[in-house]
């Protein structure tokens, strides 16, 4: 009993000290501009202060780059509406600024930007955005450990191993009393869930403080406002602390989640402008002269099924792979967003690839839309105003 009690209380003890001394108020970020050689996609990102989290290095080996901002910036909306994403690290000045940071953030976001934030820094997401994800009460209960993760999104998995896509990876939390979600909206987009264990300060069980939560979600994602805005994604485990190869990779994904929302946003209207619902999204990267790796999309009766593509401009391929592996369709341009629609498809495995013909540089960011009518039968469609391939 005396051990279990002092391993709560420690946890409560650092994760107070890390409030207290990571991030008094007036603590100031001087505005760094870190550079990289990658310009193939002109988006602005900020992050604010390395707290317990480092996205920024994240970033910075992807090759993006980014301006280091305070977390007092978050409360004036001038500061921060040039940013396209902000990445709101682990930080005790969440404690202090979410409150005063909640109308700067609704309009940044109402605006089309994007925020991203991890553990502590749920309380800008709480604040500015109640309803889309609910956080227990109190809210640092997560204990320190290893958690087996089940993979929900089939397009992370894809973006994992595209070979492969794994049901379950691991996720660890390097710090005691860290903040796991209670529970999402319907509209909210779940990533990764485990299942976790926490403190349950109201046991009666001296012995043990610690409960069970089962499939806890450990990363979503939502977008608080219609059209085109931004979109809002929390990981409740700090993004350096991942530190092997599929924790890389996991990392990777959700730094172009809020990168390539508005890519996203187009292509799916242009999907459902064809009469197709959704049923899969595919984020990725691609480098000058590479071909990606063979992607694959199951289907599981004759139905009709469309491929579309967008980024942000430069030349690519899309070529779509029949259950034979021979070819099916491919087109090459420069105007996105481009479909290869297929009527009547044969049921089976589709494959498909992406080139990167003429791109200006590494991690080249694009998305691949999947549209299957055997899911779900979509209502009247629309005339479609894009490069459309039909056979």
């Amino acid at each position: 009993m005396k051990h279990k009690l002092i391993k709560v209380l420690f946890g409560l003890l650092i994760c107070t000290l890390f409030i207290l001394g990571q991030a008094m108020p007036g603590t100031m970020a001087t505005a760094v501009q870190n550079e990289t050689n990658n310009d193939a996609y002109a988006i602005n990102i900020a992050v604010t202060s390395v707290g317990s989290d480092n996205i920024g290095a994240i970033l910075t080996n992807m090759g993006y780059p980014w301006t280091e901002i305070s977390d007092t910036d978050l409360t004036d909306y001038e500061k921060i509406k040039d940013f396209d994403v902000i990445f709101a690290n682990c930080s005790g000045g969440a404690y202090y600024y979410a409150e005063d940071a909640a109308e700067p953030l609704q309009e940044f976001v109402q605006n089309g930007g994007s925020l991203y934030a991890s553990d502590f820094a749920f309380l800008y997401i709480a604040e500015a955005f109640p309803g889309h994800v609910d956080f227990y009460e109190p809210p640092r209960i997560g204990l320190e450990g290893d958690v087996e993760a089940e993979v929900i999104d089939a397009g992370l998995a894809n973006y994992l191993d595209p070979a492969d896509p794994p049901a379950t990876i691991d996720i660890f939390f390097n710090l005691a009393s860290w903040v796991p979600v209670e529970g999402v909206a319907p509209t909210t987009t779940v990533y990764l869930t485990g299942d976790i264990e926490v403190y349950d300060f109201d046991a009666f069980d001296m012995d043990d403080f610690t409960r069970l939560v089962e499939d806890s979600p450990l990363t979503v994602s939502f977008k608080p406002y219609e059209d085109s805005a931004g979109t809002v994604i929390y990981t409740a485990f700090h993004n350096h602390a991942q530190i092997d190869d599929i924790g890389e990779k996991l990392l990777e994904y959700l730094v172009l989640i809020p990168q390539t929302s508005d890519l996203v946003d187009e292509l799916l209207q242009f999907l459902k402008d064809a009469g197709y619902p959704l049923t899969q999204t595919n984020i990725n990267t691609i480098n000058p002269g590479q071909t990606s790796p063979m992607f694959s999309y199951i289907l599981n009766q004759v139905g009709d099924l469309i491929f579309g593509i967008n980024w942000a401009g430069s030349e690519l391929t899309l070529r779509v792979y029949k259950p034979d592996e021979t070819l099916f369709a491919e087109v090459t341009g420069d105007s996105p967003p481009y479909m290869i629609e297929i009527k009547d498809a044969e049921p089976g495995i589709w494959r498909y690839t992406v080139t990167g013909v003429d791109v200006p540089s590494d991690n080249y960011p694009f998305v691949v839309a999947i549209g299957d009518t055997t899911i779900v039968l979509p209502g009247p469609g629309f005339s479609i105003f894009l490069p459309l391939i039909i056979h």
